[in-house]
């Protein structure tokens, strides 16, 4: 079974069935992102079948049946190897569930930060909105002002040409006027 990714929920899967099994004395498992204490569990497990098989009272019945009770219920029944392989398996099933808890935690941190990354991309999408209706107002801003100064340059022209042409009509009427005295007083003289 070595190299086949079976990861920490298929080992717990394979050590549940290897308890109940008595037959199988070696099995191997590395290289499938299994923690060192599962395969720890494996081992023991396995030398547990070895020493069954040899005659070893290991698999009496009352210490199989005992298997699913309770640690401290056990203690009865289990040889000192029998409660090292319980102690080991009770580590890792510990283990095990602090990893699952440290995953949940993990993936609920994922989800929050995707959330966190929605409401920002929100936002900026918001705030680039708001940038460009700025910069259309002050594009009309300048357009509007621009036009502005168009219209008072020509009203500027224009009321420019007014008063030369008003000024000039003032000095033809002044000159017209000095024409006059100067003619009338050549007429009374």
């Amino acid at each position: 079974m070595r190299w086949n990714g079976i990861g920490t929920e298929g080992a717990r899967t394979i050590i549940s069935a290897l308890e109940r099994n008595k037959f199988i004395t070696e099995f191997e498992i590395t290289g499938n992102k299994v923690s060192e204490d599962a395969l720890n569990v494996i081992e023991e497990l396995m030398e547990r079948n070895k020493l069954g098989v040899k005659g070893n009272n290991f698999f009496k019945a009352s210490a199989r049946s005992q298997l699913n009770l309770p640690i401290y219920e056990q203690d009865s029944f289990l040889s000192e190897k029998e409660k090292g392989i319980m102690t080991i398996k009770t580590r890792y099933d510990a283990q095990v569930i602090a990893h699952e808890n440290t995953e949940r935690k993990l993936e609920d941190t994922e989800k929050d930060l995707g959330k966190e990354r929605e409401k920002s991309s929100q936002l900026r999408q918001e705030l680039l909105r708001s940038i460009d209706i700025e910069k259309e107002q002050n594009e009309r801003i300048l357009n509007n002002m621009n036009r502005l100064k168009e219209e008072f340059m020509k009203n500027e022209i224009k009321y420019t040409k007014q008063i030369q042409e008003s000024e000039l009509q003032a000095i033809n009427l002044e000159n017209e006027c000095m024409s006059l005295i100067v003619l009338f007083s050549s007429n009374n003289l």
